[in-house]
């Protein structure tokens, strides 16, 4: 089973295609961390608004290397000309084009403007090549970072903006929680209590990009029991989750995948106060 994953959930959208076993029969590889044993990592590429290009594994599989190929495709920097020409690179072999068995995609929460360009991109690939789509939600691909057998909480928090982040709180590898959209102290105030119902465990660890921004935040409010772990909110997790998800059936038609937003928009926002939308 070849899986293509789409992450355009934050300012670092990335794109990888991996393989795996398909046999019903065998166990999908943990989505746990950079996936290994049956699993394999065809190809993987990261942009990064300001970051620049960085190609993050080996693509010799293809005729020139992907970063390369991308730039010179890619043409004008627009939001979704790296998406596309990634995908037309990675999947491009010699004259030929690799198939691909399925598509896994983040569908929220985070950027209203990159959640809307990964799900109809992968929405328009699934029409055209007849593929069923995995949903993914980008705090369960950041949680993927954690191994199952962490025994503290787990917390990734993604920036919203206007002072508040997305979060859950997963343990061994199962969320929790709901997914959140919510202030920081509010989130604080959560976390101390689920430690202290919890039993025997006395530390949350948080990741994810809000990390940058509240990191100070959390070190005062929870001193003693919070700990920051890197994170890498790659396409390869979205992949490796959505290869479990297709494997049991939880696929879905294109047509039948939709945006997870937390938060009304900004166009939404004013039409309900009367103010007229900037859209229209």
């Amino acid at each position: 089973m070849r899986i293509l994953g789409i992450d355009t959930s934050t300012k670092t959208g990335s794109v990888a295609l991996i393989q795996g076993e398909s046999l019903s029969g065998r166990e999908c590889p943990s989505a746990r961390g950079r996936p290994s044993g049956n699993m394999v990592v065809l190809a993987e590429y990261i942009h990064g608004v300001t970051q620049g290009y960085l190609p993050t594994t080996d693509t010799t599989q293809l005729p020139l290397p992907l970063c390369k190929r991308v730039r010179e495709r890619e043409g004008a920097n627009d939001s979704a000309g790296w998406l596309l020409s990634a995908i037309d690179c990675m999947l491009r072999k010699d004259n030929d084009r690799l198939k691909i068995d399925g598509i896994a995609v983040v569908i929220g929460p985070g950027s209203f403007t990159g959640v809307r360009i990964g799900v109809s991109t992968a929405k328009g690939l699934g029409y055209a090549l007849g593929v069923q789509i995995a949903g993914v939600i980008s705090l369960d691909a950041l949680a993927a970072n954690i191994p199952s057998d962490y025994s503290g909480l787990v917390c990734p928090i993604m920036d919203a903006m206007r002072g508040e982040v997305y979060a859950a709180f997963y343990e061994h590898g199962k969320r929790i929680s709901e997914y959140m959209l919510i202030k920081p102290e509010d989130l604080a105030e959560k976390a101390e209590k689920i430690l202290e119902e919890s039993n025997g465990c006395r530390q949350v660890t948080l990741l994810g990009d809000g990390v940058m921004l509240w990191q100070e935040f959390f070190a005062r409010r929870l001193p003693g029991m919070v700990s920051f772990a890197p994170s890498h909110n790659s396409a390869v997790n979205v992949a490796s989750i959505g290869m479990k998800m297709l494997l049991e059936s939880k696929g879905k038609k294109p047509e039948e995948v939709v945006p997870l937003y937390l938060r009304a928009s900004n166009a939404e926002t004013q039409q309900g106060q009367g103010m007229p939308c900037p859209c229209l």
